[in-house]
């Protein structure tokens, strides 16, 4: 880079990158300058093969939403509109993943291997495409998901690791806006990142990530307001450098060896220096250690070195035992580093699943689609909106499905069936919105209750109209039975009418026993009201009348012999008179008194007699009157023979208690 000191250097790289970031097609690649290492270091000899064990890494295996153990493409360039655009593979296949989920995503200059490292991570000699042509293999972003089986990483591991390859930078078929999206992409999804380079961090090194370093420096947290210092960090990856084709000595300058981790810390210092390359080096790096808090390096020798293997061979994709014992033990380096330390991708506290990852996804692409930084928080709304919304239709739909066959069950349920099958699948619907419902979501968890209390509403209708239409079915049964009765009855017979309360025992208990629901209390009002009490009533006028006339019968009787009975009371005491004045007058005429005494005795027999009939006449009146007064509060419809009232309409009973009178439309 040209030197210069200018104080608008800055201004005018931000506007640079903003006009290649909105615009494409202005951009020509730039080829990658060669520069001499900035960290002092020598060549080293052929690594000797590792003696140390082997560390345990964590397994991955095929996630069933990844059945086909393939890569898939998950970001592209759609051909007509040059926008990005996420596949309908990977739409299904995210939307499928449930449990929480692990990025990783390799990123770095094409041809340098990224591939050939995600087999790797994937435990697989092959597929993310492996190619030796100028061109870049991979286009856009790929993914291959598969869930730890492992158990033995980091605490808050992920159920799902999902592993990204993406379009190589500087390919001579993108421009360097192209390059920024996919790499600022990368950044955003991942959870852990790679950056794949070769042979040393140095000035060459730095300047092909200034652009898109200095870039995603400018993604925001907040849409609005200055963003707290650091708090991009926070939603950044964990960073790790892998160094390809490392043939550098790892010491310090006194000569004293030096670790992968402080020779990345070493590199990543601000250099000495006033002229615009050294300065726009050192931004680079002070915003590498101020976005990627979490950093490490992981160096590979050269796959060849110190085997027979010609490096052309490396084409056939040989078996990693066949390589370099230094590069196979910088692969399970790197494998464990990557699968022991993987964590939980997460957004404002939130651990991602799969549809999460794509809603996240959506929103990035838009935002790059639109010309402008991703927001993240703007993102990460969009994301609650859409898990909420998603959350709102899994629980509706359970109470739903719940509630419709609760409606449709036969016999219906009781009300308070219903209300407590109500309660239960409301719970179950507010567990369900809630395990799947992200950030703020009380509005829509009010929502989704607005709308199970109006399904429930429908489902009570439901219910009501098919326990109704049940009960009207029994309803006419019995009335069938009760008019059968009716008809077909010996009328006016006593016998008759204590029949019927063994009938109507009967049709209430086939009512109860087969009526079900909420119209079943409706529907036997309905047959007492239109069935049993005119029945009722009927059967009560038919007996009432026919007892009348029994009394009627009974009182003439009781009036004729009452009449005989004064008369012959009258006889006996005309009779009595005589015989005391014939006594007088005729002391001595003991034959006419004997004569009297007979007469008069005659006369008692007869009164006893009339007393007599009387008396049983009078036991056969109150034996009827009691008969029909039996019936009458059997049935609680009965009436007196001669009723008092009280002037209001009311009867009044035995004890004074004013009833009503049920008139005969009320029978």
């Amino acid at each position: 880079m040209a030197e210069g000191g200018s104080g608008n250097f800055l201004t005018d790289f931000v506007q640079r990158v903003s006009a290649r970031w909105s615009t494409d097609s202005d951009a020509m690649p730039t080829a990658p300058a060669a520069a001499p290492a900035d960290a002092p270091v020598t060549a080293p000899p052929p690594a000797p093969p590792s003696t140390a064990p082997a560390a345990s890494v964590p397994s991955v295996g095929a996630s069933h939403a990844f059945s086909e153990r393939k890569p898939l493409p998950f970001i592209q360039v759609d051909a007509a509109t040059k926008k990005l655009v996420v596949t309908d593979e990977a739409r299904a296949a995210l939307s499928q993943l449930d449990g929480s989920i692990g990025v990783c995503a390799v990123a770095g200059l094409y041809r340098t291997g990224k591939s050939y490292i995600l087999n790797q991570l994937a435990g697989q000699n092959a597929g993310f495409g492996i190619g030796s042509s100028v061109q870049a293999c991979t286009k856009g972003v790929w993914m291959w998901g598969a869930p730890m089986s492992h158990v033995g990483g980091a605490a808050g591991a992920p159920k799902n690791l999902l592993l990204l390859d993406t379009e190589g930078l500087s390919s001579i078929s993108q421009t360097e806006g192209h390059d920024a999206k996919i790499f600022c992409l990368a950044i955003l999804l991942s959870s852990i990142f790679v950056y794949n380079s070769e042979k040393a961090i140095n000035s060459g090194a730095l300047d092909q990530l200034s652009l898109v370093v200095q870039l995603i420096k400018k993604i925001r947290v907040h849409a609005e307001g200055a963003d707290e210092e650091g708090a991009l960090s926070q939603f950044f990856p964990q960073f790790i450098w892998l160094l390809r084709d490392f043939q550098l000595e790892l010491v310090d300058e006194a000569g004293r060896p030096i670790s992968e981790q402080q020779y990345l810390e070493e590199c990543l210092k601000p250099k000495e220096g006033a002229s615009a390359a050294v300065k726009e080096q050192n931004d680079t790096r002070t915003a590498l250690t101020e976005l990627f808090r979490k950093r490490s390096c992981v160096t590979l020798a050269h796959p060849t070195l110190g085997t027979n293997l010609k490096p052309e061979a490396l084409k056939a994709l040989p078996d990693l035992a066949q390589l370099a014992p230094g590069f196979r033990d910088g692969v399970t380096r790197l494998k464990q580093q990557v699968l022991m330390s993987v964590g939980e991708k997460k957004v404002s506290g939130t651990t991602l699943d799969g549809p999460m990852l794509l809603g996240l996804t959506d929103a990035y692409v838009k935002a790059i689609n639109e010309g402008a930084l991703p927001t993240i928080s703007t993102a990460w709304q969009n994301v609650v909106v859409i898990e909420c919304e998603r959350a709102v239709k899994a629980g509706a739909a359970l109470y739903r499905d719940g509630a419709a066959a609760a409606a449709n069950s036969d016999p219906p349920l009781a009300p308070e069936e219903w209300e407590k099958l109500h309660t239960e699948l409301r719970g179950k619907a507010l567990a369900t919105f809630r395990a799947i419902a992200v950030g703020d979501s009380s509005e829509y968890e009010g929502q989704m209750l607005q709308g199970i209390e109006a399904e429930a509403a429908t489902q009570r209708q439901l219910l009501t109209a098919k326990s109704e239409a049940l009960c009207l079915r029994i309803v006419g049964a019995l009335s069938d039975q009760l008019a059968f009765y009716s008809r077909n009855g010996p009328g006016a017979k006593s016998t008759h009418a204590e029949a019927l309360p063994k009938l109507l025992e009967h049709v209430i208990s086939e009512y109860h026993a087969k009526a079900a629901g909420p119209g079943k209390a409706d529907g036997f009002v309905k047959l007492l009201k239109s069935e049993v009490i005119p029945v009722v009533g009927d059967v009560l006028r038919k007996l009432e009348s026919s007892t009348q006339t029994e009394i009627d019968t009974y009182e003439g009787r009781q009036a004729r012999l009452q009449r005989q009975l004064e008369a012959a009371q009258a006889d006996a005491a005309r009779l009595g008179k005589q015989t005391a004045e014939i006594e007088k007058l005729h002391e001595g005429d003991t034959q006419k008194l004997a004569r009297l005494e007979k007469e008069k005795g005659d006369l008692a027999t007869a009164i006893a007699q009339l007393s007599a009939d009387k008396a049983a006449l009078d036991a056969q009146l109150a034996k009827i009157k009691k008969k029909r007064g039996f019936f009458g509060s059997l049935f609680g419809l009965g009436r007196s023979s001669a009723p008092a009232t009280n002037g209001r309409g009311e009867t009044s009973a035995a004890d004074g208690t004013p009833r009503q009178q049920l008139s005969a439309a009320q029978l």
